[in-house]
């Protein structure tokens, strides 16, 4: 039995289809890198967020428990 040269329409079907799905896979993959870096600036700004509201907390507690001055009026 001799094989033709010629790729079959199957083979070509089949090939067009992992054309399609490679795109559609890089696609995703463009979509979970740009997702990803969404991620990563989020909780960036949530640490600085907490880290100010740390700093804060630590300057209210310092400064209730300064002594207050006898001179002091409400």
């Amino acid at each position: 039995m001799q094989y033709s040269k010629k790729p079959s329409k199957g083979f070509r079907l089949i090939n067009s289809k992992n054309k399609a799905f490679q795109k559609q896979v890089t696609q995703l993959e463009y979509l979970n890198a740009k997702k990803s870096y969404k991620v990563r600036q989020l909780i960036e700004t949530v640490s600085q967020y907490e880290f100010k509201q740390c700093h804060y907390i630590s300057k209210v507690c310092a400064a209730a428990q300064k002594p207050i001055p006898a001179n002091f009026q409400f």
